[in-house]
């Protein structure tokens, strides 16, 4: 692939699938400046910490004392309230919510309006179906769906 990233002051993937965004943003990386894109009606606190990479839409809350590393989606209307932390590549979708002192691991995908409750920790490369509820901690590379999420199989 052609780079020319002389010819801009910052760059920022934000394809969907959490590994090829991971792949490319690590390519990019090492030969152009990481922006982080924050829409305006957005509600960030000056008290979280959102890395580089990172695109924050429409309606989203990053609240106190939140971690969102790098290279992040966090979609329209989702919520991640105080001392959580989503790790790189991960995918926070539409009206998703993460409850406070909320752990997701890196490349994990939380689904279209899924809960995951108060002090929860999910692991890398977990996916969390549309509308489930996460009650409880859950390992590396799962696919979790339903109330409460339990695990439908390992991906």
């Amino acid at each position: 692939m052609k780079h020319r990233s002389k010819d801009f002051n910052e760059v920022i993937v934000t394809i969907g699938d959490n590994l090829t965004r991971a792949n490319f943003a690590d390519e990019f990386g090492g030969i152009a400046k990481m922006a982080k894109l924050i829409h305006p009606s957005a509600v960030v606190s000056r008290l979280a910490n959102v890395l580089p990479g990172t695109v924050v839409m429409a309606k989203a809350v990053v609240n106190p004392y939140a971690t969102v590393e790098a290279n992040v989606i966090v979609n329209t209307s989702a919520v991640i309230d105080h001392d959580c932390k989503v790790h790189e590549a991960s995918h926070i979708s539409p009206g998703a919510i993460l409850a406070g002192n909320v752990t997701v691991g890196s490349k994990s995908w939380v689904g279209l309006g899924a809960k995951l409750l108060e002090g929860v920790t999910i692991g890398d490369g977990v996916i969390v179906g549309a509308g489930s509820v996460v009650t409880s901690n859950f390992p590396d590379g799962v696919l979790l769906t339903g109330i409460p999420a339990r695990v439908k199989r390992q991906i």
